[in-house]
C-alpha cells in the first residue's frame, strides 16, 4: 500500500497503522486491509491501482495521461515522438479562421500563445503551461517553467480500448523520457509502465 501511495506523493511514510504525507494526506487502517483516507484526490487512483472502484465514479477509468515537462519541445520533435502511437492523419486543414494547421510527418499541429495542440488519427495532445503541480512530481514541482502535455484519445469510438490506453501510456512514457519529464495518470499517480492506464 505504501508503494502505491508513494506514486501519488513520493514523501509518504508509514507510522504504525497510518500512512502520512504532506498536505494533510492521512491513510489510516483501523482493520487489516481496510483504509480510511483524509484526502479525496488520492482515492480514485488508489482504488484503480488496487483493482477496486469507488461508488459513484464512471465505470470507465479515464485512459488519459499527463506528461509534465521542464522544457518546451520543438513541435516537429514532439510530433515525431507521438507518431508511432497517434497514427498519422491524411491531411490537415484550418482549425479556426486564423490558425493554420501544420503537418509534421502525419501529425497535425497548431500553436498559439501558451498552447500547442497535436492530433493524430488515434491520440491527441495539448501542451500548455502548468498551473496545478501534483505531489507525484516530486522535484519537478519546483521547476519555474513547467509545462504539461495532456494526452487523450482522438476518437470516441475506441474509448476505453485496451490497445489505445496502452498506446497513450507508451507515448506518455516516451515523451517523459525524451524531455526529462514525468508521466502521470488521470488520478495524478506517477506512471511506471504503460499498463498502469488499464
Amino acid at each position: 500500500m505504501l508503494a502505491t501511495v508513494r506514486l501519488f506523493h513520493p514523501g509518504a511514510e508509514r507510522l504504525g497503522d497510518t500512512i502520512r504525507a504532506g498536505a494533510g494526506i492521512v491513510l489510516r487502517s483501523p482493520l487489516p486491509g481496510a483504509y480510511v483516507c483524509s484526502h479525496p484526490e488520492l482515492l480514485p487512483g488508489l482504488a484503480h491501482r488496487l483493482g477496486g472502484r469507488l461508488t459513484g465514479l464512471r465505470s470507465c477509468w479515464d485512459t488519459g495521461a499527463s506528461v509534465y515537462l521542464p522544457v518546451r519541445p520543438d513541435p516537429a520533435e514532439l510530433a515525431a515522438v507521438l507518431r508511432p502511437y497517434a497514427c498519422p492523419v491524411e491531411e490537415a486543414g484550418r482549425l479556426k479562421e486564423f490558425e493554420e494547421v501544420e503537418l509534421f510527418d502525419g501529425i497535425a499541429y497548431t500553436g498559439r500563445e501558451g498552447v500547442d495542440a497535436y492530433a493524430g488519427a488515434r491520440i491527441a495532445g495539448l501542451l500548455r503551461v502548468c498551473g496545478r503541480r501534483p505531489y507525484a512530481l516530486g522535484p519537478l514541482r519546483g521547476e519555474p517553467d513547467l509545462l504539461v502535455c495532456d494526452l487523450s484519445e482522438a476518437v470516441a469510438e475506441d474509448r476505453c480500448g485496451t490497445r489505445l490506453a496502452l498506446d497513450i501510456g507508451r507515448a506518455a512514457m516516451d515523451i517523459a523520457t525524451v524531455y526529462g519529464g514525468m508521466a502521470l495518470d488521470s488520478g495524478l499517480y506517477r506512471l511506471t509502465r504503460a499498463a498502469d492506464l488499464l
